[in-house]
């Protein structure tokens, strides 16, 4: 059985998924601050044993370190009905087999979410994870619009896991050249996000027309 570091490494194609994860993360941070959510986690496809690995977690290092390597079935829960979907989800708690931080306070905000917010996270036509935000508020509710914010991340993070699995194709083709462009593109593409961290919008629209120009250049003869 895979571990989440592995599973994050092999969807990125890349021992370690340094640039790449730290993309990723910065692109959950910022997520789950525009919905208001109080912690983000992203989930990834395990095929072999059809289930959905926790492999980081935002807002909480405490709650990173309970909760990273923890897995549910596909379809369970809001999280697994995105993956099964292909959709958005939100609402309320509705699977509580991923086991929260004992730290923190009940008084405060409960152990368990309160209101959850999941999008899939699709690379080309294959969905390999999901991205959610969730609230320990007991008066939080997330709206149509979190749902779209959060879809227009997941596109972003999607995207940076496909075009590096495209470009770790070429690269076995073509040579360490290749892997100095490759490194160039997720380079100048996480130095974009952090210097625009209130665009995320407006790049995931750009990504993906880039990524359907590509698609339709590849048919033309």
């Amino acid at each position: 059985m895979s571990t989440s570091l592995e599973l994050l490494s092999r969807h990125l194609a890349i021992p370690g998924a340094g640039m790449e994860e730290r993309a990723l993360r910065l692109i959950l941070e910022l997520g789950t601050e525009l919905v208001g959510a109080e912690e983000g986690s992203l989930f990834v496809v395990d095929d072999q044993a059809q289930e959905l690995v926790l492999t980081m977690t935002v807002g909480s290092a405490t709650s990173e370190e309970a909760l990273r390597g923890q897995r549910m079935p596909i379809g369970k829960g809001l999280t697994g009905l995105a993956v099964l979907t292909r959709e958005v989800q939100m609402g309320s708690t509705t699977y509580s087999d991923i086991k929260q931080s004992k730290e923190r306070d009940p008084d405060q905000t409960g152990l368990d979410p309160t209101a959850v917010v999941a999008a899939p996270l699709m690379a080309g036509e294959n969905v390999v994870g999901a991205i959610t935000g969730v609230s320990f508020l007991p008066d939080k509710r997330f709206t149509a619009r979190d749902a779209e914010r959060y879809a227009r991340f997941a596109s972003v993070a999607g995207v940076v896991i496909d075009q590096r699995r495209r470009l770790q194709l070429v690269s076995g083709n073509q040579g360490e050249e290749q892997e100095l462009v490759e490194q160039r593109i997720i380079n100048r593409l996480t130095r974009i996000i952090d210097r625009n961290p209130h665009s995320l919008e407006a790049i995931a629209n750009l990504l993906e027309a880039v990524d359907a120009m590509m698609a339709v250049e590849s048919l033309l003869p």
